[in-house]
């Protein structure tokens, strides 16, 4: 385990962070002591003899280039640890489920999801490729290993459908508060401590609750939709009654819930005129009328110290008064998900369009790997998409930038983070700047957003440097050497990770690429293959967002293959275009640093493979890890074994009809 570093370090470099509701960027000096941003010091601050002592108790400093940015650690508020190695799973059919409880019982999921976990663990425990480690210790390492490479430095505990994969306490497990062990690496939504949130023994926090299931049980098992769910009754469990009870007595304590609630189809975008599912808004008018009445003498609504906020809540619509009012007069938070929202239900709920004066706050959540986003920061840039084809407002990757930082943060009730101040914590997450003319590329943005535009045009490739609690957690190999960390590195098949390495506490005995190759064996066995770690290199994933953003968000543009002068797009067969002359590339012609490398690519030839990929063959390709494709998802690269000279591009479409 890393040991704290009681020593002063400092990053400088260009960062930001949220300052009175508005983005900053700033170009300055992060000083770090104890995990703990300690001073900041930025060429518009006057020098003060505190920034000097500090400043020269520096053990050591890091200066970034212009080109890197740092922005405040990431937070996803919603998340299913145990399924992020698996694959996308695809619903068996073209109609859209209803609400979550059909797809959950259906022999389907059952077979392709917690049959296929179940026979991991299995074949796991016969194989134990590593020396000790334990089935839960490696879900949960990848799950984080996964969210980490996507700037995420906050997750939401795990919570544990199969008892025979749960994480054991371990005194082993990365620990920034001694009594926890949520997590091996990163901070727990469910540990106060590991918020900077300072409370009693009689203080919880429940990061993961489910209160309600659907009776007759029966009624839920494969069925095909769209069935009518009005008859549905509801079923509430122990957790819901104490969480009344709670509510009741006006608790001085804090509290705080994150409550999976409503999970189904929403009735705002389905074009076949369905509405809300029945079932699924019972959900919310059930837990509504519960609350107001258990809240009737307490008329301020919920205690300042009490923190609840709504998981899906598909069964919500705000531009219902009544429905609005109940969550802003009670300070509810929302917490969204549209990629699993889309792909399960073909819809999701109009928070964003309907929020008015942000006096809700909205948050954002991956979900998981079989049908959602492979973190926050994916889902970030999908919800950006989908607004800006939906709203009007210029401040949509400010706001969804809050989304991942200051409104999640507020609604766990820690001032600790989601931003980079004086006194909170150094989580940071830095990357490099893609390497296209982001001023040249249509996204829609005020100029206050500029400072965004790399984080929301960038790729997991371009992660350079996580921190958490002031330790270097994952990222490019220099900075571990700097630091003197041991590390490994990422597998060998994860080739946008070439020089990208994380810190893997000795304790564990995990050897990633060893262990990678185990579990790929037993899930090749099973007729699955694993889920990337970087969306970079994971081409089914970046192919299903594709799809989903066609369906929900319309075409996609390829005019993003930047060169010093114009534009490139892939053209009709056999060719490549300039946009600007409309003429072909020719053998020889530079296709210039649109890899993640300073080195000119001369095409040789450009070979048509099948209908949706496209070989293109150079004089000379640098090193493999270093090529890395920065385009829009619609497009995913992938070097020919067979040729050192050659790259595959692989598009979601028919690459000759656009």
């Amino acid at each position: 385990m890393q040991k704290v570093n009681k020593e002063i370090y400092s990053i400088t470099g260009n960062f930001v962070t949220v300052v009175e509701d508005h983005i900053q960027q700033s170009y300055g000096t992060l000083y770090i002591r104890e995990g703990i941003i300690c001073a900041i010091e930025t060429t518009d601050t006057p020098r003060t003899q505190d920034i000097d002592c500090i400043r020269n108790q520096c053990s050591f400093s890091i200066t970034l280039s212009d080109d890197d940015i740092i922005y405040p650690g990431l937070i996803d508020l919603h998340t299913h640890y145990q399924y992020n190695m698996l694959p996308i799973w695809k619903r068996p059919q073209e109609t859209p489920w209803d609400n979550r409880f059909e797809w959950r019982n259906h022999s389907t999921y059952i077979q392709a999801i917690p049959t296929l976990e179940k026979k991991i663990s299995e074949n796991w425990n016969r194989m134990l490729p590593s020396g000790k480690n334990t089935m839960g210790d490696l879900f949960l390492f990848f799950s984080e290993l996964q969210a980490i490479a996507g700037g995420t430095t906050v997750l939401q505990e795990p919570s544990v459908s199969n008892p025979s994969i749960e994480p054991q306490p371990a005194s082993y497990c990365y620990s920034f508060a001694e009594d926890t062990h949520s997590h091996l690496l990163i901070r727990s939504t469910g540990n106060a401590k590991d918020l900077g949130i300072n409370i009693s023994a009689d203080d919880q926090i429940f990061s993961i609750v489910d209160f309600f299931t659907p009776i007759p049980r029966e009624k839920t098992m494969n069925v095909t939709p769209h069935i009518s769910t009005q008859d549905w009754q509801i079923q509430v469990n122990t957790k819901y009654q104490d969480f009344l009870s709670k509510l009741q007595s006006a608790p001085k304590n804090y509290n705080a819930y994150l409550v999976h609630v409503a999970e189904g189809r929403s009735g705002n975008l389905r074009p076949d005129n369905l509405n809300v599912d029945a079932y699924t808004a019972k959900e919310f008018e059930q837990l509504k009328t519960d609350m107001e009445k258990k809240m009737a003498k307490n008329k301020k609504g919920l205690p300042d110290n009490f923190h609840f906020a709504i998981i899906h809540g598909c069964g919500i619509n705000l531009s219902m008064k009544n429905h609005y009012d109940f969550l802003k007069n009670n300070g509810i938070g929302l917490i969204w998900s549209p990629v699993s929202n889309l792909l399960l239900y073909d819809d999701t709920p109009a928070f964003y369009e309907n929020i008015i004066n942000n006096d809700i706050t909205l948050s954002i959540g991956s979900d998981w790997s079989p049908s959602g986003s492979k973190y926050v920061w994916d889902e970030g840039k999908f919800a950006y998409k989908y607004l800006e084809s939906r709203s009007k407002s210029m401040h949509i990757m400010s706001d969804i930038f809050k989304m991942m930082t200051i409104n999640p943060a507020k609604t766990l009730g820690s001032k600790k983070i989601g931003c980079i101040t004086p006194g909170a914590f150094a989580d940071l997450f830095i990357i490099s700047k893609p390497k296209l003319n982001c001023e040249a590329a249509t996204i829609q943005r005020n100029d206050s957003e500029a400072c965004l535009t790399p984080l929301f045009r960038g790729t997991d490739a371009q992660t350079k440097l996580v921190i958490i609690g002031g330790h270097v957690i994952y990222g490019e190999e220099t900075y571990f050497k700097q630091f003197d960390i041991p590390y490994q590195k990422l597998p060998s098949d994860e080739h946008s990770a070439f020089h990208k390495v994380v810190y893997v506490p000795e304790e564990l005995e995990i050897d990633l690429e060893k262990d990678t190759q185990a579990l790929d064996e037993i899930l090749t066995d099973s007729g699955t293959i694993r889920s990337k770690f970087l969306a970079a290199d994971d081409i089914e994933y970046r192919e299903n967002i594709v799809s989903l953003r066609r369906k929900f968000i319309g075409e996609l543009q390829l005019d993003v293959l930047p060169s010093t002068n114009n534009t490139l797009r892939l053209g009709s067969k056999n060719a490549l275009i300039h946009t600007k002359t409309g003429q072909k590339i020719k053998k020889g012609e530079n296709l210039i640093s649109y890899f993640l490398t300073s080195q000119h690519l001369h095409l040789k030839e450009v070979i048509a493979e099948t209908e949706n990929t496209l070989l293109l063959t150079f004089d000379a390709i640098p090193n493999a890890g270093d090529c890395v494709l920065l385009l829009e998802e619609n497009l995913c690269s992938t070097m020919e074994k067979s040729n050192p000279y050659a790259l595959v591009f692989t598009f979601t479409g028919f690459w000759s009809e656009w």
